[in-house]
């Protein structure tokens, strides 16, 4: 069945009060946190609209630079991998620890089995893990997260032949991960196979319904969007090895991924898919409510700066999106938010 689409002041009314909460009457995915953000915006786009929920407790940028508005979600550095964030790594660590004194994790290099992404050698992984991952763990004892291969076969054979030319000094605390596609059941099938292959809890660092193969391309609609980020999130939620996972994406430009799965529109508001990822709720429950909300809206105006995260872009060798200067975001007033709430009985 088809549905009117969400407004946009409607949509992040939802995020920043409610998360999609108690007020709808739909099936929640889960109630668990462990929902993150993989996020190339920088502060041209508020993070604090997907931090209502209380569903998404964490976020990454891909580098090991934080941004300033990040309603006070845990940030996890990573270290791509290409020359410059190696070169960089350490003195930004040091700045991390300073700014961030709760950093408890930092993740290995991001897809170093293709060729456009940090392209590294198993043996070249060695030496980057050795000379700065592991000192971190000695240092400031936090959790250490893998180099995050493709879902190709590749890449795990990638990460067997890193383990076996490093040996216990590359030993990780958990496995970091990358999916896509369109079939939730072969989704379920390579976690549950890397899980079994390494004995490790599981970080699921980018996934999205899109087909990255070249023969019998599939390209999902909407709804299938909606279907696979449910079924899939639903099952990452139900089990204890799986601790965390991010969806890609939660930016403006989804570069050359399926723009289906953003999870906000072209202005960087949250929008149905985002609230079904921070709540869990079908977007159908969420429709017929911006025919019965009179939003008394106020401007919130966070800084601009450059969408800078992305070293070479994510999945693709491309520049990272560009961005304005300002980025106004509205919110509703507390007395739209009494309104809903008044409302939850009736839907």
């Amino acid at each position: 069945m088809k549905t009117k689409t969400v407004s946009t002041h409607f949509s992040l009314a939802l995020a920043a009060f409610l998360g999609a909460s108690c007020a709808f009457a739909a099936t929640p995915v889960s109630a668990s946190a462990k929902a993150g953000l993989a996020w190339p915006n920088g502060d041209t786009v508020s993070m604090p609209q997907y931090a209502g929920s209380g569903k998404v407790s964490w976020y990454y940028t891909w580098i090991a630079d934080p941004i300033n508005y990040d309603g006070d979600l845990e940030f996890v550095p990573l270290l791509w991998g290409d020359e410059e964030s190696i070169k960089n790594w350490d003195k930004s660590m040091n700045n991390l620890f300073k700014k961030k004194k709760n950093t408890a994790a930092v993740m290995g290099m991001n897809e170093p089995d293709h060729d456009g992404q940090a392209a590294l050698t198993p043996e070249q992984g060695v030496e980057v893990w050795k000379e700065h991952i592991k000192p971190l763990k000695e240092s400031h004892g936090v959790r250490l997260g893998s180099p995050g291969p493709t879902s190709a076969a590749k890449g795990k054979q990638w990460l067997l032949d890193w383990q076996a030319a490093c040996g216990s000094d590359c030993d990780f605390d958990f496995l970091v991960l990358h999916h896509y596609g369109w079939n939730s059941t072969h989704f379920i099938n390579y976690i549950t196979d890397m899980h079994d292959t390494f004995q490790k809890p599981i970080w699921v660092t980018e996934w999205a319904c899109h087909d990255f193969s070249t023969e019998f391309v599939r390209t999902c609609s909407a709804e299938d969007v909606k279907i696979y980020l449910n079924t899939t999130q639903s099952w990452m939620d139900s089990l204890d090895w799986i601790e965390r996972y991010a969806w890609f994406g939660a930016m403006k430009d989804m570069r050359n991924v399926n723009p289906l799965n953003a999870l906000m529109d072209s202005n960087g508001v949250i929008n149905e898919l985002g609230l079904q990822y921070i709540g869990g709720y079908a977007s159908s429950s969420l429709s017929h409510l911006t025919e019965l909300l009179p939003l008394s809206l106020l401007d919130w105006k966070g800084p601009g700066l450059p969408d800078s995260s992305l070293p070479r872009g994510a999945n693709a060798n491309r520049p990272p999106n560009s961005a304005s200067s300002l980025q106004i975001i509205s919110s509703v007033s507390l007395g739209a938010l009494g309104l809903v709430l008044a409302l939850g009985v009736y839907l």
